[in-house]
């Protein structure tokens, strides 16, 4: 998988992998798929350190994110509409969030206990 920065993603890039920061989240709406399902659907916008792109996020993507919240995305792809490039999550893509409340916490290494002589 190919690591990209946000100002170097092109139209029809696939397998993205990438590091940002939600900077802003919109509301979450009801949509039909063109395959006739329902699903929810949210607009976000990421940020790196050298640009900001539309975010796609399809169903439950978006549960737990908030403004802030730092993300990490493998096996995203890039689609243009209406002239803006847009970043969606393919189906064998993940999501990954990397700090909020949400965020997985990584597990801590086993610290020994000390021992004290008894007197």
């Amino acid at each position: 998988m190919a690591v990209f920065k946000i100002v170097d993603l092109k139209d029809g890039h696939t397998n993205v992998e990438l590091e940002g920061e939600i900077i802003s989240l919109g509301e979450t709406r009801s949509v039909v798929t063109r395959y006739g399902k329902e699903t929810s659907l949210t607009h976000a916008t990421l940020k790196d350190d050298t640009a900001n792109i539309l975010l796609i996020l399809w169903g439950d993507q978006s549960k737990g994110m908030e403004k802030g919240t730092k993300i990490k995305i493998e096996g995203g792809f890039i689609k243009s509409w209406k002239g803006a490039k847009q970043l969606s999550i393919g189906r064998n893509g993940k999501l990954e969030l990397l700090t909020g409340k949400h965020a997985k916490k990584k597990p801590q290494p086993h610290k020994p206990m000390k021992t004290v002589p008894l007197e």
